[in-house]
């Protein structure tokens, strides 16, 4: 299945190999509030992406859906290293290469509207979503966490896998 990923002034295509997606175990998941995937799941990742610039929360700005394609493919095609804010402002935001960040927020703005979009795409249409992707404060690379997709109550101890055994009583013995 290939992928349309639209961009100010150009596409670019991203192809998703079937049954590439590694399991998610234990072992590298990260829980919301926990550390990062260090190598996350670019299927799982295109595919969070995909379903976020569908959504309602982004659908209405251009600019966000832009920004965070651009920051998230950069990020999978590992150069999450360049995503300084004159990067993002020209090839996310369509700046001039005479940009000046100076004189110009543009890239902080879109980057703090982008934030806002995402809380409510998590409080709202992503709130199942257990691939969260994240552009923390003050840089422009993106985090892919795991979360749990059902919270534990407050209070009670997080559930672990384990083994139950029960004896049945034979009903027709006697």
């Amino acid at each position: 299945c290939v992928g349309r990923l639209p961009f100010r002034g150009r596409t670019t295509i991203i192809a998703l190999v079937e049954g590439s997606v590694t399991p998610i175990r234990p072992a590298n998941v990260a829980r919301a509030g926990g550390r990062a995937d260090p190598e996350p799941d670019r299927v799982a990742v295109v595919a969070a992406l995909r379903r976020m610039l569908d959504s309602e929360e982004l659908r209405a700005s251009p600019r966000s859906r832009d920004f965070l394609a651009y920051v998230v493919t950069e990020a999978l095609a590992g150069r999450g290293h360049r995503l300084k804010e004159r990067t993002v402002a020209r090839y996310a935001l369509g700046r001039d290469a005479d940009f000046d960040s100076a004189t110009d927020a543009a890239a902080r703005v879109q980057a703090n509207r982008l934030r806002t979009a995402l809380e409510r795409f998590y409080a709202g249409t992503g709130a199942a979503e257990s691939l969260v992707i994240e552009l923390p404060k003050g840089g422009y690379v993106p985090r892919f966490t795991y979360r749990d997709p059902t919270p534990s109550p407050r209070g009670s101890a997080a559930l672990e896998p384990g083994l139950v055994v029960v004896q049945f009583v034979d009903a027709q013995a006697d």
